[in-house]
Formats: C-alpha cells, sequence, structure tokens
C-alpha cells in the first residue's frame, strides 16, 4: 500500500479534512523562505487539530511531519519535542549534519538529472525525492526523474514527490512504486491553502493505482 504524505498544511480545516481522507503523514512546513512557513504556535494548533481530528473520528492518527533545513536543526529538534512531531524532514543535508537521535528523519534530496543520490552511504529513516531546481531546495511543484526514482524505491523507504497532482500520481505509483507519495503545491487553491476536491482525487488516484499494482519497500522500521 502506498502511502501518503499531505505537505504545507496551514489551516485547521484542511488537518480535518487529511484525517478524514485517511492520509499516512502530514507535513508542517518550518523553513523560513517557505509560503507555507508555520510560527511555532501555528504548528502547535495544527498539531492539535490533528489529534483531535482523530480522536472525533476514531480514524488513525497521521505522522507528524516538520519541515526544516539542515541548519535549522537545534530548532527543529527542540520543536519536535516541544510539539510532538513523529518525524524531522531535512532538507539541505551534507556530510557534516549529524543526524539526531530519538527521532526518525527523512533526508529530502533535489539531485539533478541522472544524479543518483547516495542513499546508502546516508543512513537515514526514509529518503524523499523532490524535483530539481538550482536555486529552492523543494516545494518547487518541478517533477523529478521518474526513472531515478525508481532505482532509488528498491534502495531504500523512498518519499516521490515534485509535481504529483491527482492525474499523475497513479502513473508515478506504477512507474516508481515508492513508499509514499507527497504533494502540496498539486492539491491546492493557493500555496498553503488545500483544495479539498482535488485531496479526494488525490486518495482515490492512489487507491486506484494501488489496486493495479503493489510492489512498494518496506524496509526496516
Amino acid at each position: 500500500m502506498t502511502r501518503v504524505k499531505i505537505c504545507g498544511i496551514t489551516l485547521e480545516e484542511d488537518i480535518w479534512m487529511a484525517v478524514a481522507l485517511g492520509v499516512d503523514f502530514i507535513g508542517l512546513n518550518f523553513v523560513p523562505s517557505s509560503p507555507r512557513c508555520l510560527t511555532a504556535e501555528q504548528g502547535a494548533r495544527l498539531v492539535q487539530a490533528a489529534r483531535a481530528a482523530a480522536r472525533s473520528s476514531g480514524a488513525a492518527s497521521p505522522e507528524l511531519v516538520g519541515v526544516f533545513l539542515a541548519e535549522q536543526l537545534a530548532e527543529a529538534v527542540s520543536l519536535a519535542g516541544e510539539l510532538g512531531l513523529d518525524l524531522l524532514q531535512l532538507h539541505g543535508m551534507d556530510a557534516t549534519t549529524r543526524t539526531p537521535s530519538g527521532i526518525r528523519v527523512v533526508r529530502a534530496w533535489r539531485s539533478a538529472p541522472g544524479q543518483v543520490p547516495d542513499v546508502v552511504g546516508n543512513p537515514a529513516w526514509a529518503h524523499l525525492l523532490d524535483g530539481y531546481d538550482p536555486q529552492k531546495l523543494g516545494g518547487t511543484g518541478r517533477r523529478c526523474d521518474w526513472r531515478l526514482a525508481s532505482v532509488l524505491a528498491q534502495r531504500c523507504r523512498l518519499f516521490l514527490a515534485g509535481g504529483l497532482n491527482p492525474w499523475n500520481v497513479g502513473d508515478a505509483i506504477r512507474q516508481v512504486s515508492p513508499f509514499a507519495v507527497d504533494v502540496a503545491s498539486g492539491v491546492e487553491r493557493t500555496p498553503g491553502v488545500k483544495d479539498h476536491f482535488l485531496l479526494r482525487a488525490f486518495i482515490q488516484a492512489v487507491k486506484e493505482a494501488d489496486r493495479e499494482y503493489t510492489g512498494n519497500f518496506e524496509g526496516k522500521a
């Protein structure tokens, strides 16, 4: 089963909809340059909304992912404890970045076309492949190289991001077989404001693709 991560949520009503639809991961963005950037106070309200929505519906609570730059590592670890985040997604990691203990890390990559990230030599709970942009670390809405992604999906627990939407996510799953698909702008009306029709359509497309083909890398927890 392909997991679903909805990233860049900024509104409580979108949290409630995501939980009702049964998404597996919700991404809360704390990158200062992002139009979806949250303050700690806003993040706390969204975490509380996610927990309340799960209790109200009886649904499984999605795992909450804090999205940060690697240079924000100290802040990321502090907020993860303060807010109760389940994972950290770190952009811009290099060989000097110390992976924090006690919390799972998703390492985000923006590899140029044809360049295969060294996911084996850079251990993390999971890896995320985003569309390449020479300036931006993520959230560009650009599609990544699916052929490259299909190679990585055999080597690690892969979150596939970059330009996904309800119309192409099924093809992405069939071609790449990722552990999870990650969407932000592909289900938005404006940055940070989700379109509930598109959210439903995205989830439905994932389910339909899963019914046709399942080959996801499970890996070890």
